[in-house]
């Protein structure tokens, strides 16, 4: 699928999209779990802060698996890089929802 030097950061977008899947997938069980359980909001926070754990521990093992040399390296990398993404993404949403939405008249 890759091929040439674009190989190893072809496999880091890979596996950010493999942590985002993991994220959603967990994410959506996690959302039926507090439909049918009513957790309180400390294990809610809890549970949303393991799932984004595992999605970032999960990207960067597919990302070290396959890459051929520093596997260590690429796989920390690919999780800096999920977790920057997830940062940035809440900044934006911060940024978004403080905008003072006027209706039109």
């Amino acid at each position: 699928m890759f091929h040439g030097r674009g190989k190893t950061i072809g496999r880091a977008v890979l596996a950010l999209v493999v942590a985002f899947l993991t994220t959603i997938i967990l994410l959506l069980g996690f959302a039926f779990l507090l439909l049918k359980l009513q957790l309180d909001a400390g294990k809610t926070e809890l549970g949303i802060l393991v799932i984004y754990v595992l999605s970032c521990f999960a990207g960067g093992w597919y990302c070290g698996r396959k890459a051929a040399q520093r596997k260590f390296l690429w796989g920390f990398l690919t999780g800096i890089l999920y977790f920057f993404s997830y940062w940035r993404c809440q900044r934006w949403e911060r940024k978004l929802c403080s905008l003072p939405w006027r209706e039109r008249r």
